[in-house]
């Protein structure tokens, strides 16, 4: 959340730097363009984020919120062991092979 409040307060500046400043300069234009870009992105991964919450809460039990998972997915997924399911069968396979 707080990463939005940054982008909004950066298009803000970026806005008052290309009001009082002609637009060849382009420090206002440049830093209008990243915050929307940052905004956008950050937005999308906290939309992300709040499904991803509201599916660990509903399958696990927990109580993680979309803050929780914003900032700290990648922990609480490996504490979950949820990035640890993947199961490669190829070696199962080689060793089966050998053994006939």
């Amino acid at each position: 959340m707080e990463i939005i409040v940054i982008s909004i307060l950066a298009i803000i500046i970026g806005l008052i730097i290309g009001a009082f400043t002609d637009w060849d300069n382009p420090l206002g234009p440049v830093l209008i363009l990243l915050s929307i870009l940052v905004l956008g992105g950050s937005t999308i991964g906290y939309i992300g984020s709040s499904k991803t919450a509201k599916f660990i809460n509903n399958k696990y039990g927990t109580n993680y919120t979309t803050q929780d998972i914003f900032w700290n997915e990648k922990l609480i997924m490996s504490e979950l062991k949820l990035d640890d399911k993947v199961i490669d069968n190829s070696s199962k396979l080689k060793i089966e092979l050998e053994q006939k």
